[in-house]
């Protein structure tokens, strides 16, 4: 069996060790690090774009969420009590 079937470290063990394996390892770090560049590069042209504070939230939230690996995310704040008198 050649080496045409393998993919990733295993591949790259099996086609010249430990330099090799290190090398695609950078460059799935690179990936991971470039496709997290990206999100948070299309989240500030989204919040520069934006005036309504609900869809920015709902943004900033979302991507949160995206880039921690989380199952949900959610965005709590107080609003302040009113200052007229019932």
């Amino acid at each position: 069996m050649g080496s045409q079937g393998l993919k990733g470290p295993r591949a790259a063990g099996a086609l010249g060790g430990r330099g090799v394996e290190e090398r695609w390892r950078a460059k799935e770090a690179l990936r991971d690090e470039t496709d997290t560049l990206e999100t948070i590069n299309r989240l500030g042209q989204t919040i520069v774009g934006e005036l309504d504070q609900e869809i920015l939230v709902q943004a900033v939230t979302g991507v949160a969420t995206e880039l921690t690996g989380a199952q949900f995310g959610g965005f709590l704040y107080n609003v302040p009590p009113s200052t007229e008198r019932l």
